[in-house]
């Protein structure tokens, strides 16, 4: 189950996310170095981007790999 979402503006560098838990409030923004872009049709936006969404985040040797963190995978498996 989703819980947060982000968003971003085309030529801006604050990228916002909203959510909740029960009583936590995860809505917030962040400034990050590059803006929103789009290049024939497609949006880009940093890596660090997916990072707010409990993912972690690794760019090696030209490959950008997102991977959910453990804690969220084994919740989501005991749910079901």
């Amino acid at each position: 189950m989703s819980i947060a979402s982000m968003s971003a503006t085309v030529g801006s560098t604050t990228y916002a996310r909203k959510g909740k838990l029960t009583v936590i409030d995860l809505t917030m923004d962040f400034m990050y170095a590059a803006a929103a872009r789009i290049v024939d049709g497609r949006i880009y936006v940093p890596a660090e981007f997916f990072r707010e969404l409990c993912n972690e985040t690794s760019l090696q040797h030209g490959i950008f790999d997102i991977t959910p963190q453990r804690a969220y995978l084994e919740a989501d498996s005991a749910a079901h």
